[in-house]
């Protein structure tokens, strides 16, 4: 999707713009605009893994833990596919607060009953 141009923008998003260095020229020849956005530096980022030790840390611990939780409630089906587990979370990385939350869930009926309530926030788990 392209940028609005400049001019399109209200003077409360200029200055937000300016204020994270962002200047008319920069924006209109594609500068990140992330950094005013405020996402330029994000525990959630792999890449920003050294930045953020614990937080990663625990992100893994929580997604193993989920991921053995899967396997112990859905591994004997024939659909089952351990190598696509931690791929599938790590390719919709949910926030922490959600792995947290889904880690808490300790049986089938529950999970069965948060996934049929709320399937979009179940994307994340791949196949369930």
């Amino acid at each position: 999707m392209a940028r609005k141009g400049w001019d399109a923008l209200s003077p409360a998003y200029k200055q937000r713009l300016e204020r994270a260095g962002l200047t008319q020229r920069a924006y209109e020849s594609g500068g990140s605009i992330q950094k005013a956005r405020g996402h330029a530096e994000t525990p959630e980022r792999p890449k920003d893994s050294a930045k953020f030790p614990r937080y990663h840390a625990e992100r893994l611990k929580l997604n193993k833990s989920l991921a053995q939780r899967k396997q112990w409630l859905f591994g004997s089906s024939p659909k089952w596919n351990p190598g696509r587990v931690l791929a599938d979370m790590n390719k919709k990385t949910p926030p922490i607060k959600m792995l947290r939350y889904w880690n808490t869930l300790r049986t089938e009926e529950e999970w069965k009953d948060e996934i049929s309530q709320n399937p979009a926030a179940a994307d994340f788990l791949g196949y369930h």
